[in-house]
């Protein structure tokens, strides 16, 4: 089962790990029904390389099983990442 403070934790470590400075603030949500929804918030200072995003989901997909990620930015400097989980 997938555990919001886990995710936290990973995301914050895979931030660590690749050396991006131009994050903020990190948020997770789950929103659990018939599957999982996981949904992770990275406010921006400032612009950061796709290549870590690409990086990032191919991290949780393989860590917790999650897939159909969808990206949506709901104003200037956040970035919402969006996946199921079943």
């Amino acid at each position: 089962m997938i555990n919001q403070a886990d995710v936290k934790k990973a995301v914050k470590d895979y931030v660590k790990l690749k050396g991006v400075t131009g994050i903020r603030f990190v948020k997770v949500t789950l929103n659990r029904g018939s599957g999982t929804s996981v949904h992770i918030s990275l406010y921006l200072d400032k612009p950061i390389e796709l290549t870590f995003f690409n990086g990032l989901i191919d991290e949780l997909s393989k860590r917790y099983g999650l897939r159909n990620w969808l990206i949506y930015a709901p104003h200037g400097r956040l970035i919402r990442l969006s996946a199921t989980s079943t």
